[in-house]
């Protein structure tokens, strides 16, 4: 049996009308008016990555109002602020630094807030 044979012995599938399966995916009403609202038809979408946020105000909460309860203050926010603080120490002369031994750091993880399952 040639390596064609083998790999295509299954036979070959035909590349039906939504070939990036989207149908598959998500909803069709979704989509529908995601084209709606961009001006563009429904099957030109290819596959999108969609994030949402928390409208909510952030409040004091608790007994005694111990708590800062900021749907929007998360790893994202702290991700910008860490990186910003390691961009503007990086840039201290040597002897205005802590000292010679330390080493900055952070660890950034790559789409964290949603299961690490986005592109």
């Amino acid at each position: 049996m040639s390596v064609v044979e083998n790999l295509f012995k299954g036979g070959i599938e035909e590349i039906a009308d939504d070939k990036f399966r989207i149908d598959e995916k998500h909803f069709a009403t979704f989509t529908e008016l995601m084209a709606h609202d961009l001006g563009i038809k429904r099957e030109n979408i290819v596959d999108f990555e969609l994030n949402l946020c928390d409208s909510q105000p952030s409040q004091l909460v608790g007994m005694h109002e111990e708590f800062v309860s900021a749907p929007r203050l998360d790893n994202l926010g702290s991700s910008l602020c860490a990186l910003d603080s390691i961009i503007q120490h990086s840039k201290l002369d040597v002897k205005e630094s802590r000292g010679h031994s330390e080493v900055d750091m952070i660890i950034l993880f790559d789409h964290e807030e949603v299961g690490s399952q986005s592109a």
